[in-house]
């Protein structure tokens, strides 16, 4: 959830820069899929900059104008405004649970972008081979289990997740191609997909500033053909697999990634 950005260094800072007033005519071509796009709507972040945000016609995905504030924006791992970090990692693990165990996949599991490592910490507490990768944020709770640097990530893993992840990539074509090119047998993530919500959506965290690209239902699937994984969605749980899941393991990734489901294996796995 801290990563400044997935692309390299964080990027620098512009704090001359000239502010956004009005919705420009001229859009850049989306980040991810390369389509044009379409000027939505100007949203205040950080409670001074004028941004413009635009919504690709090809994979109906909404992006902010190129983003030159994020190291202000993360300025700290974690935003004063996220209240539900801890609450995250909880039901993140038992969604890492289900999914191992419908699945069937055995092995290592990489939370990529795991911030601080909690829920790396919590995973390994209940036997899971699990590693963090975030080179920016300080490795608090599983620091022999961290990683900053992709090449040291040596073999596959079963599963690499990104909670929270997505939304923050500056350059989500170049970004996504750095997880799926680990080969995991799966990768599960969470982001909430946009589907024409205007600027007063609270997904878009203008007081934060770090969400700066969100996707449509299309840009899921365009990721998944574009890196030759199966792709399915339980609410707003997002699996790609190297093999597409068969009925029965669809449903038990339908009933274990459901909010009874999740709150079942929470309270199994405070009792392990």
């Amino acid at each position: 959830e801290s990563l400044v950005t997935k692309s390299g260094a964080a990027p620098a800072s512009q704090p001359n820069a000239s502010p956004q007033t009005e919705v420009s005519d001229e859009a850049e071509a989306c980040r991810l899929c390369g389509g044009r796009t379409v000027p939505a709507f100007v949203l205040k972040l950080l409670s001074k900059y004028d941004v413009t945000y635009s919504r690709c016609n090809v994979c109906q995905s909404l992006q902010s104008a190129a983003p030159f504030w994020l190291e202000e924006a993360y300025s700290s791992a974690l935003p004063s405004t996220d209240t539900g970090s801890v609450q995250r990692c909880l039901a993140a693990q038992a969604a890492v649970i289900t999914v191992l165990n419908s699945l069937g996949l055995s092995g290592t599991v990489l939370d990529y972008g795991g911030g601080t490592g909690l829920l790396c910490r919590l995973l390994r507490d209940t036997g899971i081979d699990a590693y963090n990768f975030d080179p920016f944020a300080p490795q608090v709770f599983a620091p022999q289990f961290s990683m900053r640097a992709m090449g040291e990530i040596m073999n596959p893993p079963a599963l690499v997740t990104a909670f929270e992840v997505l939304e923050h990539l500056p350059n989500p074509l170049a970004d996504v191609e750095k997880i799926f090119s680990l080969r995991p047998a799966a990768i599960l993530a969470t982001t909430i997909l946009y589907g024409g919500q205007g600027k007063d959506w609270w997904y878009l965290g203008p007081d934060a500033g770090q969400h700066v690209f969100l996707y449509g239902g299309e840009a899921m699937y365009h990721i998944a053909k574009t890196h030759g994984y199966s792709y399915i969605r339980v609410g707003e749980y997002h699996i790609f697999t190297q093999r597409m899941p068969n009925v029965l393991q669809k449903l038990c990734l339908s009933i274990g990634l459901s909010r009874i489901g999740s709150r079942t294996m929470r309270a199994t796995v405070t009792l392990l």
